[in-house]
C-alpha cells in the first residue's frame, strides 16, 4: 500500500443523506453540484439518496451515477423526509454524517461551510440559520415570517437554543447519531427540532450556528400549507414527549430494536 492510499484511508468519512421524492427534473443537477463540492473539499465521503415513495423515474435519473458515488435506496410508500433522512442515516458508515435536501434551496458553498466547521472537532452538532449575520436569503417575505414564527414556538416548548431549526442541511457526529436516532418518531418536517431536542436531552450541547446561503426553489418545493400546520402538531408532540413523559430519557436498551420494527414493513424496490 503506497503512502497516499495509506492517507485517504486515515481520512473521516462524511456521510450525506439526501431524501428525495418525485425529483427526477431536478435531482441530476442537485448530485453533480453537491459531488462537485464534495470533491473540491478533498475529502472522503459518500451520498446516499433515499427515494421517499414510488418514483422510478426519480431512481432512473440516478441510474447513471456509479454506486461507489451514489448508493440508492427505494421504498413504495412516502413516509416523510424525516422517515427517509434516518432511512439514511441508519445505514451510513461515516465519521460524521448529516443530510441536505434535494431541491435547488441550498446552494454551492454551503457543504464546504458546515463540513469545515464539524471536522474541527469542537462541536457536536452543525447547524446553519437563516437569521446569522452572515446569512444570505431570497425567502418570500411570507415563509421567513412563518419560520420566525415556528422557531419560537419550537424554542419555547423544546428549550433548543438556536435561532433556527428548519434549514434542510445539518451536521452530527456518529456519536450523536448513535444516540439520538433510535429515539426519534416524527416522520416529517418537525423531525429536526425533535432531533436538536433529543440531542440536548441527551447532554450534546456543543451546537455551531453558521451561516447559510439560501435561494428560495418555488418551483421544486414541497412545502405546503398543510405540512406547516402540521410541523407545529409534531412539535408539540414532540414538547409532550420531552417535557411530560421522559418518553426520550428512558434506557438506550429501550429503544434497541425500535428503527428495526419501523422499517420491517417496508417494501424496498430495487
Amino acid at each position: 500500500m503506497n503512502k497516499k492510499q495509506t492517507n485517504i484511508q486515515n481520512r473521516p468519512l462524511f456521510s450525506i443523506v439526501i431524501p428525495a421524492y418525485k425529483a427526477d427534473s431536478f435531482i441530476l443537477d442537485t448530485i453533480n453540484s453537491r459531488v462537485a463540492e464534495l470533491n473540491s473539499l478533498n475529502i472522503s465521503y459518500e451520498i446516499i439518496v433515499v427515494v421517499d415513495g414510488y418514483a422510478p423515474a426519480t431512481v432512473k435519473a440516478l441510474s447513471s451515477f456509479p454506486e461507489d458515488i451514489v448508493r440508492i435506496y427505494h421504498y413504495e410508500q412516502n413516509r416523510g423526509k424525516g422517515f427517509a433522512v434516518r432511512f439514511g442515516m441508519m445505514r451510513a458508515k461515516g465519521d460524521y454524517i448529516g443530510y441536505v435536501d434535494a431541491g435547488a434551496d441550498i446552494l454551492p458553498g454551503n457543504l464546504t461551510t458546515i463540513i469545515n466547521t464539524i471536522r474541527s472537532g469542537q462541536f457536536d452538532l452543525v447547524v446553519p440559520s437563516k437569521w446569522h449575520k452572515q446569512s444570505e436569503v431570497s425567502y418570500s417575505p411570507s415563509r421567513k415570517l412563518f419560520s420566525r414564527f415556528y422557531n419560537k414556538y419550537a424554542g419555547l416548548l423544546t428549550g433548543v437554543k438556536v435561532s433556527d431549526t428548519q434549514v434542510g442541511i445539518k451536521f452530527y457526529t456518529k456519536e450523536v447519531v448513535a444516540a439520538v436516532l433510535p429515539r426519534l418518531l416524527v416522520k416529517r418536517f418537525a423531525f429536526e427540532i425533535e432531533f436538536l431536542a433529543v440531542a440536548s436531552k441527551l447532554g450534546f450541547t456543543s451546537i455551531a450556528e453558521v451561516p447559510i446561503l439560501l435561494q428560495e426553489d418555488k418551483k421544486n418545493s414541497t412545502i405546503t400549507f398543510f405540512e406547516g400546520l402540521r410541523s407545529f402538531w409534531d412539535t408539540t408532540a414532540v414538547f409532550y414527549r420531552l417535557r411530560i413523559l421522559d418518553y426520550y430519557g428512558k434506557s438506550q436498551i429501550y429503544f434497541k430494536d425500535s428503527i428495526k420494527r419501523e422499517v420491517a414493513s417496508l417494501r424496498l424496490i430495487n
